[in-house]
């Protein structure tokens, strides 16, 4: 297939997928609507609720169709970003497109729905839709955004005592109607949120408030649901990790799953593991406390998964590849077996536990005679003779704390108990192994340990 129509299968695939996963949003997805509305209101105000309801909904689950079917081909649009927000006028022919630069994230705007490709949203009173992004989920090819990221945006609860929710990514808003003091003409005028002069329509503080201390218009919060009175009518949606990581799991499982089978088609057996104490860096792709640079190592058959994303041709001499036999890496098993360019890009692999049958290495007999020459999964689901298995965490829980993968910060990162909650699953990670049972679960939370299951 020539190239110009490869790319253009491409973007059709991926507008196909983005209109799938908007559609699955929009049937099954639950949206968090906070209201502090109380009973006893009229059917004017309860319509007007439900219509503001549905609006928040709507942005809600374009920002996450949008964030989840980021395209595969590039490494600067990934799955887990979000757009910036939009911060011009409603005159101004580029309203409702992002700002091309987040670099003063986080920075409070108008709802990028032209760029999210839906009908600006509006609520029960005509009024635009705002939108506060957490600055660690901005488009970017510095930050990487896996299952260990976490919001930084906190909104509050209306009694003002804790937090509704902490580590928020995404933050919309309904305004409602201008209260007193509130002017949204396109004079230009002092506004508060910006601290200098601009048009009094793209100032925030003309249609957000602030309740008991907490400031709806501020650029990073926190931000407070609040009470509905004379003085303060913001309606509120949150996006949060739990929102959509999982779903870029699935398609981690996917591709996972394909290119391990893909690779052992063509080699006849699957790689080494990575010590588990090789991670490399982000930044300064630099191993943390190996050499490998999170690459295989012979006879480690549990760990990290392997990296091969800048091997695209070796030989089994490489010093830095002593394991491998296969001349060619995970980029070039061709397109049915490649990994994404953004699961390196974004670390995914250092969130990823990777184990493989002894038996099933290079030189293995392929045969099952004692545990270890493969490997068995228990819980909801028992498979004997497994060949190889992938762990997925899930995010993390309150009490789990992941590294941001600097070189001199790795003692978080090697602690299994912050990645995994199943004891089975903490075993195993040692050289040489100690454990070759995995445990499934039915549990669909979250912070789960996923179980990916390789026969070939």
């Amino acid at each position: 297939m020539k190239g110009r129509e490869l790319s253009r299968v491409r973007k059709q695939t991926g507008l196909v997928f983005l209109l799938l996963v908007l559609l699955l949003l929009l049937i099954g997805g639950a949206t968090l609507f906070v209201s502090a509305g109380g009973s006893g209101l009229s059917s004017a105000k309860l319509d007007r609720n439900q219509i503001t309801a549905d609006a928040l909904a709507a942005a809600k689950n374009a920002l996450l169709a949008y964030t989840i079917s980021r395209d595969d081909y590039s490494s600067s649009s990934r799955p887990g970003e979000f757009p910036c927000p939009t911060t011009v006028s409603p005159d101004d022919p580029s309203y409702g497109k992002a700002n091309t630069s987040c670099s003063s994230i986080p920075k409070i705007g108008r709802l990028p729905w032209r760029t999210l490709g839906i009908p600006e949203p509006v609520d029960a009173y005509g009024e635009p839709l705002w939108y506060s992004l957490s600055g660690n989920f901005k488009p970017s090819t510095s930050v990487a955004i896996n299952s260990n990221s976490l919001g930084q945006l906190v909104v509050y609860q209306a009694d003002e005592t804790s937090p509704l929710v902490s580590q928020v990514v995404v933050v919309i808003f309904a305004a409602g109607p201008p209260i007193a003091g509130q002017s949204r003409s396109a004079t230009t005028a002092l506004c508060t949120t910006t601290g200098t002069a601009i048009a009094q329509n793209v100032c925030a503080s003309n249609y957000l408030e602030t309740y008991s201390g907490k400031n709806n218009a501020t650029n990073s919060g926190p931000y407070t649901l609040g009470k509905i009175t004379d003085n303060f009518n913001d309606r509120v949606a949150l996006i949060t990790t739990s929102d959509f990581i999982p779903k870029i799991e699935d398609r981690i499982v996917s591709s996972l799953t394909l290119t391990l089978k893909t690779y052992y088609q063509d080699t006849g057996f699957y790689p080494y593991a990575a010590y588990y104490r090789d991670i490399k860096n982000l930044t300064n792709n630099k191993a943390a406390s190996q050499i490998d640079q999170a690459n295989c190592a012979d006879g480690v058959f549990s760990g990290r998964l392997p990296e091969y994303i800048n091997e695209i041709s070796f030989s089994p001499a490489s010093p830095n590849l002593p394991c491998v036999t296969y001349s060619q890496g995970w980029p070039a098993l061709g397109a049915n077996g490649a990994l994404p360019v953004w699961f390196f890009k974004n670390n995914w692999n250092t969130t990823v536990f990777y184990a493989v049958a002894k038996q099933y290495v290079t030189g293995g007999s392929k045969t099952c005679v004692v545990l270890g020459d493969c490997l068995k999964v228990e819980g909801d689901i028992t498979v004997q003779n497994v060949q190889a298995v992938i762990i997925l965490p899930g995010i993390p829980l309150a009490t789990q704390l992941r590294p941001t993968l600097t070189p001199d910060d790795v003692s978080a990162g090697l602690d299994i108990q912050n990645y995994f909650e199943d004891p089975e699953n903490r075993q195993g990670w040692n050289f040489p192994p100690d454990n070759y049972i995995y445990k499934s679960t039915a549990s669909t939370l979250p912070s789960r340990d996923r179980i990916i299951v390789i026969k070939n």
